[in-house]
């Protein structure tokens, strides 16, 4: 029962990560601070065009960070809420799933696995 739950909760985790966009908006964040260093290097604006640019991205970055840290709160509690579900119902103790978790070869099966799933769903998707 602990490998099934401790299963159940990575399963979703991925899930919760691809609904809730967590990827994309912090790519977003990577793309506002890019454009904020551009802004600040381009020599044909001149310093107050330079600062406006640079106080919109920093706005837009807090912004970013809120959504960030609510996506990532979520996606933590989402799971979580397998283990401590099962936990309640006596079907496995916390402290066994996440030690079963944090097993070395448990961590590299699993992200050989997702990310072979990664790599297949983006050549599945652009050869459509």
């Amino acid at each position: 029962m602990i490998v099934a739950v401790g299963l159940t909760a990575v399963v979703a985790f991925v899930l919760a990560l691809v609904a809730l966009r967590l990827i994309p908006t912090a790519i977003s964040a990577i793309n506002i601070a890019s454009a904020a260093v551009a802004a600040m290097r381009d020599p044909s604006l001149n310093e107050e065009a330079r600062e406006t640019a640079v106080q919109r991205a920093s706005l837009r970055l807090f912004g970013c960070f809120g959504q960030i840290l609510w996506r990532f709160l979520t996606i933590l509690a989402i799971s979580a809420a397998p283990i401590l579900t099962a936990n309640a119902l006596g079907l496995a103790e916390t402290e066994a799933v996440t030690a079963w978790l944090l097993r070395w070869d448990v961590i590299i099966i699993l992200s050989v696995s997702l990310i072979a799933l990664w790599y297949l769903k983006g050549r599945v998707w652009t050869l459509k």
